[in-house]
């Protein structure tokens, strides 16, 4: 299945991926202030969870986008969501030049942990041009994706488990994905199979049809990102409409909002059903160290290779879906005439399908409060 093809039998069949979480979103480029840095190093001092990602333009494969996110440690905070435009920096004997190299120093020091969905290394090896990396990545990094193959087949286990245990046990809790009224190609457990009789990483986007049943929009991941996202750059490339501007933005801040989402999943599942003896694992960065220790193994190949060929052309990532034009029934004018978005304050929207935030207070999908509150743990 190509692309373009596992694109459309997602949307036909699941609801859109909809972040509830509340955020504040900053863009990173020569418009910013010196205030404004000084005011986000602040805030990623007292926190030591991120999740990164990179966007590289479709055109010349220019590094153009660093997306960081910064998880909070207190459930009643917004989430800070930051898209450093590496192709529109301020001048690099700026002093705020120097606060974003500060940022970024801070943001990997060893205390900290970086989730990313991927390897992160070397996605970040490609911006080293910019010069904004001063030191080494210290901080501990968590690969999410290499580790979840093997972390779903363990959460079916699980799951089979406690059928077995709440029939003789009526006061016995387990945490599940969300109910999904909506069946996909194939079960989740031969999609399970599948990915480890092949060695075959997960993409997020399966990854989230699986465990949340929610689409993730994938449409964009090739496009023009090196054009000034932030339309009040005076050099930004002014061909390009707010349109397309504004779902390059969404885009990319899903593509951290739902690996968050993805994460707490995982974590909160841990915290209600894991195993007595790993009972000292108590906290967000300790258990996916746990994870990293556990699951970055080979994936054993031996299971068989019947459903190889099946699965390779239901679920490879063959096409390359790179057009650089939207088409009028995907957004319109219309749509986006309410959107308003102030940087670095809470984002709001009329409409919840456009890079919607929480414009409420409510983050009981973000940091469960039943049972009593499963957050991120202590220091580590």
């Amino acid at each position: 299945m190509k692309n373009h093809e596992k694109e459309k039998y997602y949307e036909d069949k699941l609801p859109p991926y909809v972040s509830t979480a509340s955020f504040q979103l900053y863009f990173i480029n020569s418009n910013i202030s010196e205030a404004e840095l000084i005011n986000l190093l602040a805030v990623v001092q007292n926190e030591m969870y991120f999740i990164m990602d990179t966007e590289a333009d479709i055109n010349d494969y220019t590094p153009a986008i660093i997306q960081l996110l910064v998880m909070p440690s207190n459930p009643s905070s917004s989430c800070y969501m930051l898209l450093i435009e590496t192709c529109f920096l301020p001048n690099p004997s700026s002093t705020c030049f120097q606060l974003i190299q500060q940022l970024f120093c801070v943001v990997f020091n060893k205390e900290n942990y970086l989730y990313s969905w991927g390897p992160l290394k070397s996605e970040l090896q490609k911006f080293e041009r910019y010069q904004l990396f001063t030191s080494s990545i210290f901080a501990h990094l968590i690969d999410v994706q290499a580790v979840f193959t093997k972390w779903f087949d363990a959460f079916l286990m699980e799951q089979m488990e406690s059928d077995d245990v709440k029939n003789n046990n009526d006061d016995f809790v387990v945490v599940r994905a969300p109910p999904s009224m909506f069946e996909l190609y194939f079960s989740s457990s031969e999609i399970n199979r599948i990915k480890i009789t092949n060695n075959q990483l997960w993409s997020l986007q399966d990854g989230l049809a699986y465990t949340l049943h929610k689409y993730l929009s994938k449409r964009d991941t090739c496009r023009s990102w090196a054009i000034g996202l932030d339309e009040k750059l005076t050099n930004c490339n002014k061909k390009y409409p707010s349109l397309y501007r504004h779902r390059l933005i969404k885009y990319s801040t899903y593509d951290c909002l739902s690996l968050m989402d993805l994460i707490l999943f995982m974590y909160n599942n841990y915290l209600i059903n894991g195993p007595y003896h790993e009972s000292q694992v108590k906290t967000l960065g300790k258990y996916f160290s746990f994870l990293k220790n556990k699951f970055t193994a080979p994936l054993p190949s031996s299971i068989g290779k019947q459903q190889s060929t099946l699965s390779a052309l239901i679920f490879s990532d063959t096409d390359d879906d790179s057009d650089d034009m939207l088409t009028v029934h995907e957004l319109n004018e219309q749509q986006l005439s309410s959107l308003h978005h102030l940087v670095g304050q809470r984002l709001t929207t009329a409409d919840p399908t456009l890079i919607p935030t929480t414009i409420t207070t409510t983050t009981t999908t973000l940091f469960p409060s039943t049972p009593p509150y499963l957050g991120m743990g202590g220091v580590q």
